[in-house]
């Protein structure tokens, strides 16, 4: 019978499948050219088999493509495919050379960074060029839903060998994890401001967690910091 697959862009390197047929969501071209080898990847079905490429948004009307990938590689492949429908495959390569070619003139190459590295100056770390400026994670505990957890806590914190000090805290573990809230801000955002640090634990304060909304910081200046629940 019929085979349908569903999966992420993760299909398109890497992977030895061979699709009649395939639709995938609007991304930068190079992604489009690699999803487009999976279909006939053999050969062995009537030649120019269909890849669709749709332009999927959500509720609010963003392109679900946007969320994904660089914005750069996005514009220039609407620049190189046009107002045009359709696209036949041998077309392919003059319009990825002159994807490419776009990129190099819009892209930032590094060239920067390389001449800071050669002559030894100051610069921002690989791990922050490559991934953006990290957000700052923070842990808090929703201490309401277990009430014993503080006493408990400050028990273990008293024990005075350090490997049984260790185990102690060991055992807490998966209690902590259970009522643990984590999240994401913005820089300036201050956990102080709804959380009282408590042998290196963040305790929520009362009424900023609801088992219906979670982390609820309407009411407070720091609800515009958070990124992520």
């Amino acid at each position: 019978g019929p085979c349908i697959v569903v999966s992420t862009q993760c299909i398109e390197a890497g992977v030895d499948i061979d699709m009649s047929r395939i639709i995938r969501d609007f991304g930068p071209w190079d992604s489009l050219v690699q999803i487009a080898g999976r279909c006939n990847r053999e050969g062995e079905k009537a030649a120019h088999r269909p890849v669709e490429i749709v332009d999927i948004v959500n509720e609010q009307g963003r392109r679900f493509s946007e969320m994904i990938y660089d914005q750069i590689h996005l514009a220039v492949t609407r620049e190189v495919v046009g107002c045009r429908e359709t696209l036949a495959e041998e077309e392919t390569l003059a319009l990825s050379e002159l994807y490419f070619d776009c990129l190099n003139q819009r892209k930032d190459t590094g060239a920067a960074h390389l001449e800071r590295f050669a002559y030894w100056r100051s610069d921002v770390p690989v791990r922050e060029i490559l991934r953006g400026e990290e957000k700052c994670q923070h842990t808090f505990l929703v201490i309401e839903q277990d009430e014993h957890l503080l006493r408990d806590m400050a028990t273990a914190n008293k024990v005075e060998d350090r490997w049984d000090r260790r185990e102690a805290w060991r055992q807490l573990a998966g209690r902590i994890a259970d009522i643990s809230v984590n999240i994401f801000a913005k820089a300036g955002f201050r956990p102080e401001d709804i959380a009282e640090n408590r042998f290196d634990h963040w305790i929520l304060k009362s009424d900023y967690y609801s088992t219906e909304r979670g982390l609820d910081l309407a009411d407070t200046e720091s609800d515009g910091g958070i990124l992520i629940f």
